[in-house]
């Protein structure tokens, strides 16, 4: 398995490679760092929100 692992990544490092090259891989990799961070922030808020979920659900049970 790790031997598959290890050449898909190879493979895919090679890509990089050829592709670098061409003007619109800064943009690219820019969109790729956007969709990251953005996925980040997401899951942030579904963080918070299920916390605030969970309190919420604890004051109602509280309150019974």
């Amino acid at each position: 398995m790790r031997t598959i692992v290890y050449s898909i990544y190879a493979a895919c490092k090679g890509i990089d490679k050829i592709y670098n090259c061409d003007p619109k891989w800064a943009t690219i990799n820019q969109l790729k760092q956007e969709t990251t961070e953005a996925s980040k922030r997401l899951s942030d808020i579904e963080k918070k929100t299920n916390q605030i979920i969970e309190n919420n659900q604890a004051l109602v049970l509280s309150l019974k």
